[in-house]
């Protein structure tokens, strides 16, 4: 019995303590200091730039919303900077009719904004929060954040405006790094700004097998409606002179035999001897309907991971009169494209580095046989033409 009760002391013992363990602390103990808001500005806005990033997994207890509100409230002109994809932002500065002045108010950032970008610039789009670097975050605008910032985007706008002519050198760093997006920017720019031509067209084409004499043609060429006037100077055949004019005359080509002969005829743009004169017809005539087939047939073989393309550089083209143009290769083809029985296996492409025109291009087979080449010289763009240009009596 006295063990019992020797115990139970002994067990009870320390509650005697507790009101010491709970009582109100002493007056001459320290208070941890009052801290309304430990982050500066800086370090807020750091916080926020996670809080606008896909894809992470934060714990619930985060004030989401709040960090959300302010990424939107400190960096609204940020959306439309695609920091994170140089093509995007190359696409984007072509795309515009100033691209050197696009750039410069690209530039034209508040430091905070720059901040803003910095973090992008260091975020992988990892899950949380293993991955995320917090020690640069932790050290923002100190050295290491600087030298982060110059990797970024920034240093290479900077680059960019330092060159002597920043429009070039923008566009052959899309050309190198996706050729596929620099035509898809040129041929945007060309029917953004160009709707009629005037010019000289050099064609020589393999038809129905055999390969025709080089013809040089004097073309009028109308967008709106669809309008092609062509006058043979060299290597005439069944025309001296042709039109068509989209929705007149039922869709037929008037043509003008020989320059001896003063009456015309009416030809279906199908019909079997006009279609042994080319190989496309005069309803797909164009320097905006080529650089629309090449773009088109290279967009379908990328999305089959099947396209072979590679820039030739920047290059002085003697069939154009000596103009510089961006040069592009596709070769090999893994499926056939082209005409029937053509096995086409290269194409060459120049785009005129002044109006970004499709102006050339050469084909050739798998023995590497021409199989026709296109060149178009002396282009006028957007050109006033005669008030019945693209009339019947125009031939």
């Amino acid at each position: 019995m006295t063990r019992k009760f020797l115990l139970g002391i002994l067990l009870l013992a320390p509650l005697g303590f507790y009101p010491l363990l709970h009582s109100e602390p002493a007056d001459d103990i320290p208070k941890p200091p009052s801290q309304q808001d430990p982050l500066t500005p800086e370090q807020r806005l750091a916080v926020a730039c996670l809080a606008i990033l896909p894809g992470q997994s934060f714990p619930g207890a985060i004030p989401w919303e709040p960090m959300r509100n302010l990424a939107e409230r400190e960096t609204p002109s940020l959306d439309h900077l695609p920091e994170q994809d140089l093509v995007a932002l190359l696409k984007r500065s072509l795309a515009e009719k100033d691209p050197v002045a696009f750039l410069e108010r690209t530039l034209a950032l508040t430091p905070n904004q720059r901040l803003a970008v910095s973090c992008f610039a260091i975020l992988p789009a990892q899950s949380f929060p293993s991955t995320i670097p917090w020690e640069p975050m932790r050290n923002l605008g100190q050295q290491k954040m600087l030298a982060v910032a110059e990797k970024s985007l920034f240093a290479f706008l900077k680059h960019a405006l330092a060159q002597k002519d920043p429009g070039a050198f923008l566009e052959r760093t899309l050309a190198e790094k996706d050729p596929v997006a620099f035509l898809e920017c040129a041929l945007a720019r060309a029917e953004k700004d160009v709707h009629n031509y005037r010019c000289i067209f050099n064609k020589q084409e393999r038809v129905n097998g055999k390969m025709r004499q080089k013809e040089s043609i004097r073309i009028h060429f109308r967008k709106e409606p669809f309008s092609v006037h062509m006058e043979w100077l060299k290597g005439q055949d069944k025309a001296f002179r042709s039109l068509y004019v989209k929705g007149e005359n039922d869709d037929l080509i008037t043509v003008r035999p020989s320059s001896l002969i003063g009456f015309t005829l009416l030809k279906k743009v199908d019909a079997t001897d006009v279609k042994a004169t080319s190989r496309f017809g005069i309803d797909r005539f164009g320097m905006h309907f080529g650089a629309r087939d090449t773009l088109e047939h290279m967009q379908a073989a990328q999305k089959e991971r099947m396209l072979h393309v590679r820039y030739a550089g920047k290059q002085r083209v003697e069939e154009l009169g000596g103009r510089w143009c961006y040069t592009f290769v596709r070769s090999p083809y893994d499926s056939p494209e082209g005409l029937p029985g053509e096995n086409l296996n290269e194409l060459t492409t120049y785009i005129d580095a002044a109006t970004m025109l499709q102006t050339g291009s050469i084909l050739k087979d798998t023995k590497g046989n021409l199989i026709a080449t296109y060149f178009f010289r002396d282009i006028v763009v957007n050109p006033t033409f005669a008030e019945k240009q693209f009339d019947k009596d125009s031939l």
